[in-house]
């Protein structure tokens, strides 16, 4: 117990000292993405760049739906990193050190094997991960908070717009709270407790 108590300290003071080093951060560089409904062309931070299909609005939920692979390029994640798995209908890509799946026709995805938490009672009005036309379409809000964007949406202009930041501080506070939560189920699993998952609405 004493080395647990040891090790959540130790985690905090971490934290504490990163966090302070955020405030020298405040202005960091953002990626900032807009995608049109009906429009191929994506700006990124000013600059055009063409995606080999265009988003679309989900109709039996309203949802704005993104072309999965165009946005994971652009976000920097390599075309070896994005791969289909035909036996679960899957779509897996690696991330940094994350492992994401997203399931055709669900609403669910996979986090480095652990599922999204389910909060919502009505399942059967959320929007879906589907393929069209040969590509998989994730809805924007699930493709913000996997990946961790902040996302606006124009209703004017019908423009979804992901705003990335590109500093590397987020990425090494992620890190510690994804050790924080290894280093907690350690001590639960010598006390043959459950594991705790990670929820990302809580991590927010």
């Amino acid at each position: 117990m004493k080395r647990f108590i040891k090790i959540l300290i130790s985690s905090v003071i971490s934290s504490c000292i990163i966090l302070n080093v955020g405030t020298v951060l405040a202005n960091t560089p953002e990626k900032i993405i807009k995608l049109k409904i009906g429009n191929k062309i994506a700006n990124i931070n000013g600059q055009d760049f063409k995606m080999d299909i265009e988003p679309y609005i989900q109709e039996k939920t309203n949802s704005t739906m993104i072309p999965l692979k165009s946005v994971s390029i652009i976000l920097g994640i390599s075309e070896k990193n994005i791969n289909f798995d035909a036996k679960t209908k899957s779509i897996k890509i690696q991330k940094d050190n994350d492992l994401i799946e997203f399931f055709v026709r669900n609403y669910k995805y996979k986090k480095n094997g652990v599922w999204s938490i389910d909060n919502k009672e009505d399942s059967i009005n959320m929007p879906i991960v589907e393929i069209k036309n040969g590509k998989t379409f994730v809805p924007f809000r699930t493709l913000g908070e996997v990946f961790g964007l902040n996302i606006e949406w124009d209703n004017v202009t019908k423009t979804a717009i992901m705003k990335e930041n590109t500093n590397n501080f987020d990425k090494e506070i992620r890190k510690i709270e994804e050790e924080v939560i290894k280093l907690v189920n350690e001590e639960r699993a010598k006390a043959n407790l459950q594991p705790l998952q990670l929820d990302e609405e809580l991590m927010k």
